[in-house]
């Protein structure tokens, strides 16, 4: 378990159905071992081991830890567990309709795939954009692969949130309704094994993290609100 997770966790019950097959491979694994013999035994193994090898990543894939920070309200929390890959100042025409500045999180697929508020904010929009399903280290991934977008508005400026599907992450997912406020550190959607959340920010912000450095959603400080 990543970082110093609180001993209370959860499990998205978006996974429910996935474990639910996985427990039942396991069982008719176990139930072959007991009534085979020869080859179809081996076989049985190999179901029974699969299936238990899928609980166990179905499990720590779907977790949702309850992550808290002591920061001070203008900092500006990790939206997700992961690698930061990019920091870069870029034109953004969806939301910004300018200059911006984007940090991009890569999310392999031990890392917990729930993504929270990086502030508070008001959601103005969000869009599901259809696109490619690049490997996330292709350097067009961020721009050609499906994602949706989160346009959010705060008393002092706006920003963005953009779930970024992969090869294998094929998925996201949306907890939240246009015109709703939300609270720094609440759950806002996954990804669905893997991928990147890039944000989108003000050049007003200050940027404290770097490309290689580790993150954690809802806990670590990226950035100041200035």
């Amino acid at each position: 378990m990543e970082g110093n997770e609180q001993m209370k966790l959860r499990w998205r019950k978006e996974g429910l159905k996935i474990l639910v097959a996985a427990l039942v491979l396991s069982l008719m694994g176990i139930i072959g071992l007991k009534f085979s013999t020869g080859s179809w035994q081996v076989f049985s193994w190999i179901v029974t081991a699969a299936g238990l090898l899928m609980t166990v990543v179905i499990m720590a894939f779907f977790r949702d830890p309850e992550r808290y920070s002591g920061a001070a309200p203008e900092m500006i929390l990790s939206p997700a567990d992961g690698q930061v890959t990019v920091v870069e100042e870029v034109n953004e025409n969806r939301h910004f309709c300018g200059p911006a500045r984007r940090v991009a999180i890569f999310m392999h697929i031990g890392n917990v795939h729930v993504q929270r508020m990086p502030v508070e904010g008001r959601l103005l929009w969000m869009k599901h954009i259809p696109g490619r399903f690049l490997p996330a280290m292709d350097n067009n991934a961020w721009c050609e692969n499906e994602q949706r977008w989160f346009a959010f508005r705060r008393r002092s400026g706006k920003f963005a949130l953009v779930q970024i599907a992969g090869l294998i992450a094929r998925r996201t997912m949306s907890w939240i309704q246009e015109g709703c406020e939300y609270r720094r550190g609440e759950r806002l959607g996954m990804i669905a094994f893997g991928s990147e959340i890039d944000i989108y920010l003000p050049l007003s912000a200050s940027i404290t993290v770097r490309p290689g450095e580790r993150v954690y959603g809802g806990r670590t400080v990226i950035g100041e609100w200035n």
